[in-house]
């Protein structure tokens, strides 16, 4: 959603996002969806949908899903 590209957004390539404020996704977008507003229990939730964390290149900090 365009409205959130400051808090997080797609990499060009579109097979990853990259959170650009964990502080603004924690206030304004998780309630809106989830239960509890907390970055690591976000965090947990995505490693249990298969996303991983990218650890080193230029994309290091993004998510990505095979």
């Amino acid at each position: 959603m365009e409205e959130y590209s400051d808090i997080m957004t797609w990499l060009p390539h579109g097979r990853a996002f990259v959170i650009l404020s964990p502080s603004k996704l924690v206030s304004i977008v998780i309630p809106l969806y989830f239960k509890k507003a907390k970055y690591p229990s976000f965090l947990r939730k995505l490693v249990r949908w298969g996303f991983q964390k990218i650890k080193s290149g230029q994309e290091v900090g993004s998510f990505h899903h095979e």
